[in-house]
């Protein structure tokens, strides 16, 4: 997580000391907004790693952001946060476009754990050099599903003309 921009947008500031506190002590970079409006703003402008978004926001709630966020093709990685917890409501979230959902009271530790795992996930799929393993005689692209022995394919061994 270190380095990693997390846009925590909730209308109580307590939760976002809480979780701006959780964050930095893992080396992320917090970055905080009460409303909806910012949220999208900042989405737009700082592109984050992740997002955690309360549902219960002023002007724009939470539903109405992860839907212009995804309208725009943004795919950042969104964890809802918030004390709906309806199936209806879950399934709404992830319909939307949400990457997971906790509910309020939540153990910040476990919401940590979650934002962990999913920057694991993406981060094998959208950052390239993680794609491919190099070792002194063998290379594993992950990307393109190939692998190289000596700088040869072991496939295009067994397919040559004798």
């Amino acid at each position: 997580m270190k380095g990693k921009k997390i846009l925590i947008v909730d209308d109580d500031k307590n939760v976002i000391e809480l979780l701006s506190l959780y964050l930095r002590k893992e080396g992320a970079i917090p970055i905080a907004v009460l409303d909806g409006k910012s949220a999208i703003e900042v989405t737009f402008k700082e592109i984050p790693d992740l997002i955690v978004l309360d549902v219960m926001l002023l002007g724009y709630d939470g539903w109405q952001v992860c839907q212009r966020i995804r309208a725009q093709g943004i795919d950042v990685p969104i964890i809802m946060l918030t004390a709906k917890g309806e199936d209806y409501d879950k399934l709404l979230g992830f319909q939307l476009g949400a990457d997971d959902y906790v509910i309020k009271p939540f153990n910040p530790a476990e919401l940590i754990a979650r934002v962990k795992a999913i920057l694991r996930r993406t981060s094998l799929t959208d950052d390239s050099e993680n794609m491919v393993l190099q070792y002194p005689s063998l290379r594993i692209d992950r990307a393109r599903y190939e692998v190289h022995v000596d700088g040869n394919r072991p496939w295009d061994y067994f397919n040559r003309e004798l």
